[in-house]
């Protein structure tokens, strides 16, 4: 595993993974190693998961994870660093899925870890700078100052644990870039955009070339390029965004989760740059951008939606001959997305919440009946009916109990799995 730390080769993960898996069929379950054993396993298999997406990889993390805490009662060594390997493993489904549930877990094991590893703990860093990312992520969802203010205190801290030289800084660096982003959001102040601007690049920077992390810096650099654009008019900072978006694209390979959204934020960018320079080279190719990243099957399918409903938008205007695909991929993406969220209260929510949730069938309709189609304007509004009705009425999803019930939290863990691999096979066939 160092071999892979210092040089990312996949080959090197892949025999660390497999010596791992090996040394695991030979640990009895009580041996005292095992738990560590467990827990490299668990980081290795993540890291899998965050360069290829396999699902199977981020559920097996989970589990290994999770048998690796029972591992580990009150008082045992490696307690701290088994809840905060479960975390992070758990943190691949809450992007993968965006569940509530497993996002309180994230927080409540990391708080945990944190109890364990007071200051000069050397774990203590790394746990920090999660936790504060945890809290941005519940903070966006729930708008809770509180969670904000905490993540900005972690990010401090994290960044004093890692000074200049340290191989975590950029970690620290860009969790603070994303909390002053926030602010930026909240109360318009520049210089907050500025320092996370700042806090962006260096962190980017800091990362190695060729590393898998370094696509997330670019696309987050882009992100604030484009923000300070969208307010400044500078040409400069547009063609910076979309530069680093290319460039983060090259190192998210086809394949991964979170792809779909790269394509989708490169396509606004040269949505912006058209209107900027009117070339209609920028306009076609964000079409098309926004066309692979609705259909991009592998890719999480609130982002795949997204950009869906962008291309619905962006046929419109040119009147492409493919907008019955796109409005039916919409809907289509609809009906995964709310099926992702599990339990019919979040479903609910969604609804409630989603304004283009709503409105997506009829809004697919009336684009649809200029062409003279009817029948597939009437199809579009029945299957958006469908849609709403089913959601509407009151089922249960037995797996929220089921993780309530003893020992039952595994065994949901597994049936979801299940479910989404079924999904995506269905959806590749579709």
């Amino acid at each position: 595993m160092k071999q892979y730390e210092q040089q990312p080769s996949i080959d090197d993960l892949e025999e660390a993974i497999k010596l791992l898996r090996e040394i695991l069929q030979i640990v009895p379950p009580q041996d005292q190693n095992r738990s560590n054993v467990l827990s490299n396993a668990v980081l290795a298999i993540k890291r899998r998961y965050d360069r290829l997406g396999s699902m199977e990889d981020m559920e097996e993390s989970i589990s290994l994870g999770r048998e690796s805490v029972k591992l580990c009662p009150l008082g045992h060594p490696r307690r701290s660093s088994s809840f905060h390997n479960l975390a992070l493993a758990l943190g691949s489904r809450y992007e993968q899925l965006g569940s509530k549930e497993d996002l309180e877990e994230i927080i409540s094991l990391l708080r945990e870890s944190l109890k364990i590893a007071p200051t000069p703990h050397p774990s203590r860093s790394i746990i920090v700078t999660n936790l504060a990312f945890s809290l941005i992520n519940r903070y966006s969802e729930q708008g809770s100052i509180e969670d904000l203010t905490e993540a900005i205190y972690f990010g401090q801290e994290s960044l004093r644990l890692h000074p200049p030289g340290h191989p975590l800084r950029s970690w620290s660096l860009k969790c603070l870039a994303i909390t002053h982003q926030i602010w930026h959001y909240r109360l318009g102040v520049v210089d907050d955009l500025e320092n996370a601007i700042s806090f962006h690049r260096e962190a980017m920077e800091l990362m190695p070339l060729k590393h898998m992390y370094r696509s997330s810096d670019l696309y987050n650099l882009a992100n604030a390029l484009r923000i300070r654009y969208s307010k400044q008019k500078n040409i400069h900072d547009l063609e910076k965004s979309i530069l680093f978006y290319r460039e983060s694209l090259n190192l998210r390979p086809a394949g991964h989760p979170g792809r779909s959204l790269y394509l989708h934020n490169l396509a606004i960018s040269l949505l912006f740059h058209f209107e900027y320079e009117r070339m209609w080279d920028d306009f076609t190719e964000a079409f098309q951008l926004f066309e692979q990243a609705a259909c991009d099957a592998t890719s999480f399918v609130q982002h795949r939606l997204s950009s869906a409903i962008f291309w619905i938008n962006s046929a419109r205007v040119i009147n492409d001959e493919s907008i019955k695909h796109a409005c039916k991929t919409a809907l289509h993406l609809l009906h995964r997305s709310l099926i992702s969220r599990g339990h019919v209260e979040a479903q609910q929510s969604y609804l409630a919440t989603t304004q283009s949730a709503t409105s997506l069938a009829c809004e697919s309709a009336s684009t649809i009946i200029p062409t003279g189609d009817l029948e597939t304007a009437v199809e579009l509004l029945e299957q958006g009916r469908a849609i709403l009705w089913s959601k509407a009425n009151v089922y249960k999803d037995p797996l929220q109990e089921l993780r309530q019930a003893n020992e039952g939290i595994e065994l949901a863990d597994r049936l979801e799995s299940l479910n989404i691999q079924l999904e995506k096979i269905v959806l590749q066939s579709q």
